[in-house]
């Protein structure tokens, strides 16, 4: 292979690299961080629901 050929293949790597980190943000943007949002707005709501259901536990027991 020449030094030619070995530098366009390298390139090639290095853009597919970058198409990858990119997409990968992208995904990380639009998929990750709103599931994380989610969750983190889901916490307090299963939070209050466990002492809800411990305070009828104790109330009926």
């Amino acid at each position: 292979m020449s030094k030619k050929q070995l530098g366009a293949q390298l390139i090639s790597y290095e853009t597919a690299f970058y198409v990858l980190s990119d997409s990968a943000d992208l995904f990380e943007i639009s998929f990750v961080r709103p599931l994380m949002s989610f969750v983190g707005s889901l916490i307090p709501f299963v939070g209050s629901l466990m002492a809800f259901i411990r305070s009828l536990v104790t109330f009926v027991g």
